[in-house]
């Protein structure tokens, strides 16, 4: 009887060692979680449970058959005991390998690898309770931005919005590349969160992007029917938190503060209150290529000043005691 390794235990894997099983071979699959199942076990959300529940149910029927060996808790990689050189050792007939793709995407973007940005899957997985990601810190603060608009950033806006225990989430920016029509997730989905949809808000936005979109030919009035079947529903005060979306929005770059955390945004009060002082302070330094630094703020008294948060850039210019203010809509 030939034997066949099989290395990962999600729904690739599993349902690979079932056809080698049935077809009479001896297969032994080895994975790196206790639980088989993979993302099927850990990228679900938490309370389906009927969908998991279906998924375990078959994923036991395939382990139970006598010819197959399920060995969890046993990663396989170049930097642990075991390696595919040591499982080629025992001499399998073939070697499957059905690790799925364990890496995260990254934009390139100066600061994100700062504290408190974090992959959407690896997220999952901490709420998920997949060791070791369920033990580490995935702290968030009152304002969470996700970039991205598909089933997985609803399942985040999900947990941040409802059933995260430490319910302190005030407000979800969903940051999406793409316009309005390319919204990406389920509408049965998205019915989880829309209650929290900042209407005002989301009707202004589409009000920025509308130019966009008509010279692309794309009829704001019909993205009820398209994308959003929220907006044809008649508009409720949002309750507590709150969802708003920034569409056609790039990320330049994300901010960090001194500790290397994710810079907290400024309300506009705050900002101009800061600024206003630091005007006072530029004018008492009098002149020369002086500079004040306070936080992120810079201040040079011949330049001007230019501040940049996460939410607002604002130019001064001391000579002519001018102070204007522009919103950026890149967070």
């Amino acid at each position: 009887m030939k034997t066949v390794f099989v290395v990962g235990a999600g729904p690739a894997g599993l349902y690979a060692s079932n056809k080698l099983a049935q077809a009479g071979h001896q297969v032994v699959l080895f994975n790196r979680d206790l639980k088989p199942g993979g993302l099927a076990e850990y990228g679900i959300y938490p309370v389906k449970e009927k969908m998991k529940s279906g998924l375990r149910k078959q994923f036991g029927k395939i382990l139970s058959q006598p010819n197959l060996h399920y060995l969890g808790n046993v990663p396989v990689s170049k930097d642990r005991a075991v390696t595919l050189d040591v499982l080629r050792e025992f001499a399998p007939t073939a070697l499957v390998c059905a690790v799925g793709a364990q890496g995260t995407k990254k934009l390139g973007l100066e600061g994100e690898d700062s504290l408190g940005v974090y992959s959407a899957k690896d997220f999952v997985y901490h709420y998920n309770l997949l060791p070791p990601f369920s033990s580490q810190d995935f702290s968030t603060g009152k304002r969470v931005a996700i970039v991205g608009m598909g089933n997985v950033m609803v399942d985040i806006a999900r947990w941040l919005l409802i059933d995260d225990p430490d319910r302190k989430t005030e407000e979800v920016i969903v940051v999406a590349r793409r316009g309005p029509f390319e919204a990406k997730f389920d509408h049965k989905e998205f019915d989880h969160i829309e209650m929290f949809l900042d209407c005002k808000a989301f009707q202004d936005e589409l009000e920025r992007v509308k130019g966009n979109l008509d010279s692309v030919g794309q009829d704001i009035s019909k993205l009820g029917e398209a994308t959003f079947p929220v907006l044809a529903k008649p508009a409720q005060e949002t309750p507590g938190p709150r969802l708003r979306f920034s569409f056609l929005t790039s990320p330049q770059a994300i901010h960090a503060g001194a500790e290397n955390f994710v810079q907290k945004p400024w309300d506009n009060a705050r900002l101009l209150a800061s600024v206003r002082t630091h005007i006072e302070l530029a004018r008492a330094l009098r002149r020369g290529a002086w500079q004040v630094q306070a936080g992120r703020i810079e201040i040079r008294q011949r330049a001007g000043i230019r501040l940049h948060r996460h939410c607002f850039r604002v130019r001064l210019d001391l000579h002519g005691d001018r102070l204007g203010q522009q919103p950026v809509h890149n967070l």
